[in-house]
């Protein structure tokens, strides 16, 4: 931060492991830090011996799909990743807060128009064979002009390609996590060289749209995790409450999310399908919503 003096100062790093923060920098303009609490971080990688040289090198190499994608209107930019004094990232600051956040203080926005952006920019990231691979919420965020914005692309992964050793265990966020990367063996799937695909993140961002009609987290009602992965693989999916028919929720927008969230993978439709109806539906639509 700029102290009295016009000098930029260290930024403390807050809590809790991850957090975002508002800061100024010396050019006058808004970012978002994303710091990582250095102790938390050490204590977790101390089974692997890992240094903090190491470990710098390896948030680097986590961002590196990140840092190296083409600009996007739906897809938050890295700008750099300072490794002096704390490790974080950082991002263009934006104002509207995450998704559901920005759906709270904005009730009667256009959440259509909410989804279609995350849905380019998901599409923009499957065209170049990228996996987002942590589709949610919270990794939607909302600028000054109410567009919607991928963001927190650290678990990104190009298609095909080898899967990094820290990663060959826990992918993205459990709830969710297509069926098939809870549960790999039950669709013949080697667990050790499971990860995220395109189909998964076309089930997540089914979980996403159901959500921004809902406000609900996808299966915040079932307590543990372990509870919460039976009833996925058995099947159970939110259902289409009052509360999305009032938020404006369509027969055809439900039929979309139902294919979303299919179990079978190969039966979700592809990104770019799901962009394209999403538009089609927009162009039906009453134009009786603001960005506020």
């Amino acid at each position: 931060m700029l102290d009295s003096t016009g000098t930029l100062q260290p930024t403390p790093i807050p809590d809790p492991l991850s957090a975002s923060i508002q800061v100024v920098v010396e050019d006058q303009s808004t970012c978002r830090f994303c710091f990582l609490k250095l102790e938390s971080i050490m204590q977790a990688h101390a089974a692997r011996h890992t240094d903090l040289f190491t470990l710098q090198q390896q948030r680097a190499a986590d961002a590196l799909i990140w840092r190296s994608l083409p600009p996007h209107v739906h897809i938050v930019p890295l700008l750099a990743i300072p490794t002096n004094p704390d490790i974080c990232f950082v991002t263009p600051w934006m104002p509207g807060g995450n998704i559901s956040k920005y759906i709270e203080d904005h009730p009667n926005c256009d959440r259509l128009l909410l989804l279609a952006g995350v849905a380019r920019g998901i599409t923009f990231l499957h065209e170049i064979d990228i996996i987002h691979g942590d589709v949610k919420d919270t990794n939607v965020l909302v600028n000054s002009g109410g567009i919607a914005c991928l963001t927190d692309l650290l678990t990104a992964r190009r298609a095909n390609a080898p899967i990094p050793l820290r990663f060959q265990q826990v992918w993205g966020t459990m709830r969710w996590n297509a069926p098939e990367l809870l549960v790999p063996e039950l669709y013949g799937r080697n667990a050790a060289n499971n990860c995220p695909s395109k189909e998964s993140d076309v089930y997540a961002f089914g979980l996403l749209a159901w959500q921004i009609f809902s406000g609900i987290v996808p299966f915040s009602n079932i307590r543990s995790d372990a509870n919460a992965v039976l009833r996925i693989v058995q099947g159970d999916r939110p259902s289409r409450t009052q509360q999305c028919n009032e938020a404006g929720l369509t027969n055809e927008l439900w039929d979309l999310i139902e294919r979303c969230w299919v179990a079978n993978d190969h039966l979700r439709p592809t990104m770019s399908e799901v962009a394209r109806e999403l538009e089609g539906l927009r162009a039906v639509a009453p134009d009786n919503k603001t960005h506020g």
